[in-house]
């Protein structure tokens, strides 16, 4: 989702950035009880547009901006893919995030409720357990 979500926000800047300079061309009144038109910021409309929370949509901006790309494409569909891991991935400088991925995909995790059963095998085949 961050990734969509910062590739979104870079299409909507561009076309902000374009009605802006269409709207230089024409001249806009304003005066007494004729604020000039206040757009609404990038979070604000995708909140709206979606239903996500501006606080969740600017968090998966913040990630797809501060993880690099291979990184991002690393740990796409993998268990890895966590907002947590994410954030905890976008405080490393660029060369760390990808060589951390490929350490953390290298570990296997360790499903706890085999970790519990391997450790009462031996007691049970004793009769402790």
């Amino acid at each position: 989702m961050a990734e969509h979500l910062a590739k979104r926000k870079e299409l909507w800047e561009e076309r902000r950035e374009m009605e802006n300079r269409v709207a230089q061309v024409e001249p806009v009144e304003i005066g007494y009880k004729k604020p000039p038109l206040k757009d609404k910021e990038f979070a604000s409309a995708t909140a709206a547009a979606t239903g996500a929370s501006k606080a969740s949509i600017n968090k998966s901006i913040a990630r797809a901006e501060g993880v690099c790309e291979e990184a991002r494409s690393l740990v796409k569909g993998t268990r890895l893919d966590k907002g947590t891991y994410l954030d905890a991935l976008k405080r490393l400088p660029p060369d760390q995030q990808v060589s951390k991925v490929k350490a953390d995909l290298a570990v296997k995790p360790v499903n706890k409720v085999w970790g519990i059963v391997v450790q009462l095998a031996p007691k049970i085949g004793r009769g402790e357990g």
